[in-house]
């Protein structure tokens, strides 16, 4: 059984780029890619980063789902300060939220199904619906092996809003 707990997510600054009707298998080319785009972009306006990069999936239904041929992805970093956005890049303040978080290590494209299946099991056990978004924050870098990769996995009790 995987080990679930209870956490609550701090309000933060965000910057993200979001990308919609994307399919499963161009995610390679967006993740890598948009977090070094974002660093960068980070880097030019001498923003501090304030944790790990992030990717949420928006859209996930009750048996933890996505249509794998039109998702919604948001590839973001925490930030410390909000700066100024611009035309690809949105900065917004993440409202705190109450969620479940899961630290997953393995591979991401063998596990995590079950992991996820679990925390829906979880929140159902307990009368919580399923929100329809999860995050998922990678520790460990493309220089690790897949089967080493530390994963965090966040799903909120609700979704949270955005502020400001």
């Amino acid at each position: 059984m995987t080990d679930i707990e209870k956490a609550t997510v701090p309000a933060q600054a965000i910057v993200s780029i979001t990308h919609e009707h994307v399919r499963v298998d161009q995610l390679p080319a967006l993740i890598g890619p948009g977090f070094m785009e974002i660093g960068g972009y980070l880097e030019s306006q001498h923003a501090e980063i304030a944790d790990a990069p992030f990717v949420a999936f928006y859209g996930m239904d009750e048996s933890i789902k996505l249509d794998e041929n039109d998702m919604r992805v948001e590839i973001g970093f925490p930030i410390r300060a909000a700066i100024a956005a611009d035309a690809r890049f949105t900065q917004y303040e993440r409202a705190s939220f109450e969620a479940v978080r899961v630290v997953y290590t393995g591979d991401y494209n063998a596990g995590m199904m079950r992991v996820y299946q679990d925390i829906a099991s979880w929140l159902a056990e307990r009368g919580i619906a399923f929100p329809g978004l999860a995050y998922e924050c990678y520790l460990t870098g493309e220089d690790v092996p897949l089967d080493e990769q530390i994963t965090v996995i966040t799903v909120p009790f609700e979704v949270p809003k955005r502020l400001g």
